[in-house]
């Protein structure tokens, strides 16, 4: 209630859009937690971040914000039986966005690894090549530090219930020096 207060006094301020995106994305969280349907949260989400953006395009970390919101959208998606494959496309476009922007924004490339691995997991869980380079012809996106894709490696392997959670933690020994972003 507060947030649209604050839109209907200035809809021009993004800050007032970033922060409501942010709110409902947050709470998507939580619902999916608890096993919630989140997507009308996560689409309304979208739309705010894509109402900021209209008005500050410049914005990486709004860039960012939107990837994020838009990867936890596909993993809702695959949930309930619907195509996440879209979702992921415009996650790892968006989160593109603000490398170009910034390309010095460990954030940026920190999601980008991790919504591409969550992509790569449910395409190989539904006997599909995981892709390594969704993001572009040449680029591998996660590489341990003897050279070998992550992604290859969790193709090598069955895919388990918890994949979710496991490429969670991958992205997080990433961060952790556990491999590298490139």
């Amino acid at each position: 209630e507060d947030f649209a207060r604050a839109l209907e006094m200035d809809p021009t301020t993004p800050q007032a859009w970033t922060s409501r995106a942010l709110a409902r994305g947050a709470w998507a969280a939580v619902k999916m937690a608890r096993g919630e349907d989140a997507m009308d949260l996560l689409r309304a989400s979208v739309e705010d971040f894509g109402k900021a953006l209209e008005l500050r395009s410049d914005a990486a970390e709004t860039w960012v914000g939107r990837g994020q919101v838009r990867s936890r959208a596909g993993i809702a998606a695959s949930r309930s039986g619907q195509d996440p494959e879209p979702w992921f496309r415009d996650s790892l476009a968006d989160l593109g966005r603000a490398l170009q922007i910034n390309p010095r924004m460990a954030d940026a490339w920190l999601y980008r690894a991790g919504s591409a691995l969550i992509w790569a997991i449910h395409r190989s869980a539904r006997g599909e090549d995981p892709d390594p380079r969704v993001a572009g012809p040449s680029e591998r996106l996660l590489v341990r530090p003897s050279g070998d894709s992550l992604l290859h490696i969790l193709a090598r392997r069955p895919p388990a219930a918890d994949d979710a959670d496991v490429a969670a933690g991958l992205v997080r020994a990433i961060a952790d020096g556990g491999g590298k972003a490139v």
